[in-house]
């Protein structure tokens, strides 16, 4: 039976127990304060000033019992001491208390408004997901329901922002499917993560699913109800930095709710236990890694048998650079990622040899200088490096590289590329390294400006990343908008091509064979940069 504690008894045995208080290591203060329950009460004493363990307790949402058992942890700590009060017995914070409490900051409360969203480094806002819950009382039961809204602030032109609401929901339901599904959600590329309908007032009003889709760098929050976009992708409603992403859903959505259920005395420890795995995996190098491969493959890290746990680790042994490796894994679905590993084996055992550019890796070190390109947006990247190869290789703005062969010799290779038949899941090329030169193999296109354009991308990828061994794939990531942008600019430089179309009025059918680029290509380039 629990034992509650109250009156003098109670007073007697906290005052006895400050005693030790002194006594108290910085390490059983840190560990007194990991605690949510702990926390929480430390910042109703210094904020409301209760009179008495029972106001406390009921400001707290929680019984006498668990109260008091938190309380004298504080006490022991030196954090708070009980002062008697007639009948009372009163918690106040010591001096080591308050400085404790200006550390770990003010009681989180539900502004009636969201603060302003913070910026990105390239100033545009930064929209994140905000949970407005209605707390249940703990007389309403075991049940383990956090009603509440989750809510967008949607970036609309001409404007003010949209908000766009969930509806009722249960946010303890809603938080174990983005705990469930958390590695598939963020680390499987170019794939859309259903999180549930949202709904706007006003003007506005209506009704869109919103999923999310990483692309590697950023999270994109997209809107599924209406269509997809250009390239068959859904259309993308915002975005922000994957950190962001990950931090505001561990620190602003899932940590709320368990502290929820925390002073409802409720279940909380599957939520809790869910995320504290994830941090864990974090923290540990190998099986972050591990994890986000897992997710990449759209698989729970968590529940994989002996035999995909092995698929897993020799993938991860393959591929040792993280956004190359999860850029292949996305590419392919757990039944092709055997066979896609196979034919990178064969085509490099076959063409390996025969495909190696001899000069690229003297080309990335001379045009290293010249792209300036950290922490640019990945076209801008893209296109620096391209202009810095160009540069190096001295080739003109006018200049058609001459096709494969052409390109073939100004990488330093001695012999033709040879083309590969198709390859498995969404990969197109794949680059590594023979000797410690960068080998090319790629799957034919079936047309030579599509051909041209996958051996750029993958030139590319390996300009601007260096990795030993990388994919190239149809998916639409950071990484690969890359090679997407080089390949554009390299094969036909937008300089070129606006000067030939706007001040000689050459045909655009006509600039596309000058570089030996696809119609679309060109118009691409043309529309893209014609205001620069």
């Amino acid at each position: 039976m629990t034992e509650i504690i109250k009156g003098s008894a109670l007073r007697e045995r906290l005052v006895g127990r400050f005693a030790k208080a002194a006594e108290a290591t910085p390490v059983e203060v840190f560990t007194a304060l990991a605690s949510a329950p702990n926390r929480d009460l430390l910042r109703l004493i210094g904020e409301k000033s209760p009179t008495s363990i029972t106001e406390l307790a009921g400001l707290a949402g929680r019984a006498q019992p668990n109260v008091s058992r938190s309380l004298n942890t504080l006490v022991m700590t030196g954090l708070v001491e009980v002062e008697s009060d007639g009948r009372r017995s009163k918690p106040v914070l010591t001096a080591a208390g308050r400085s404790k409490l200006e550390e770990i900051g003010p009681t989180e409360t539900a502004d009636e408004e969201l603060p302003d969203p913070p910026q990105r480094s390239d100033g545009r806002a930064l929209v994140l997901p905000n949970v407005q819950m209605q707390a249940p009382s703990p007389e309403e039961g075991s049940s383990d329901v956090v009603p509440g809204n989750v809510v967008l602030r949607l970036p609309a032109e001409g404007g003010p922002r949209v908000w766009a609401d969930s509806g009722s929901v249960d946010l303890a339901e809603f938080a174990t499917r983005i705990l469930n599904n958390w590695w598939r959600m963020l680390y499987r590329r170019s794939a859309p993560f259903h999180i549930g309908n949202f709904y706007t007032q006003g003007s506005f009003a209506g009704k869109f699913g919103v999923s999310v889709a990483s692309t590697g760098l950023e999270i994109d929050i997209v809107d599924t109800s209406n269509g997809f976009g250009p390239m068959g992708m859904p259309k993308s409603v915002l975005s922000q930095p994957i950190e962001s992403f990950e931090r505001y859903l561990a620190v602003d959505l899932i940590d709320p709710i368990v502290k929820c259920l925390h002073r409802t005395a409720r279940h909380d420890r599957p939520l809790e236990s869910m995320m504290n795995r994830i941090k864990e995996a974090y923290s540990y190098g190998n099986d972050g890694i591990f994890c986000k491969t897992a997710g990449a493959l759209g698989l729970s890290p968590y529940h994989l048998s002996d035999e995909l746990a092995g698929v897993l680790q020799s993938l991860i042994a393959q591929i040792a650079d993280d956004s190359a490796r999860l850029d292949f894994a996305s590419a392919m679905t757990v039944d092709e990622i055997e066979v896609g590993q196979q034919w990178i084996a064969t085509e490099l055992a076959r063409l390996g040899e025969s495909n190696s550019l001899l000069g690229l890796n003297e080309i990335r070190k001379a045009c290293k200088p010249f792209a300036n390109a950290h922490g640019q947006r990945p076209y801008e990247r893209g296109t620096a490096y391209a202009r810095a190869v160009r540069n190096a290789l001295g080739i003109s703005v006018d200049a058609s590289l001459g096709g494969m062969e052409g390109i073939r010799r100004l990488m330093g290779g001695e012999h033709p590329i040879i083309l590969s038949g198709e390859a498995p899941g969404a990969m197109t090329a794949f680059q590594s390294k023979i000797r410690d030169n960068p080998s090319i193999v790629m799957s034919d296109r079936a047309s030579q400006s599509a051909n041209v354009f996958v051996l750029c991308r993958a030139i590319g990828d390996f300009v601007a990343f260096g990795s030993d061994n990388a994919s190239v794939t149809d998916l639409y990531t950071s990484r690969q908008a890359v090679g997407r942008a080089f390949a554009a600019e390299f094969i036909a430089p937008a300089a070129g091509v606006i000067h030939m179309i706007d001040a000689e009025d050459v045909p655009i059918a006509r600039v596309a064979k000058h570089y030996g680029a696809s119609f679309n290509a060109i118009s691409r380039q043309y529309e893209n940069n014609y205001r620069m």
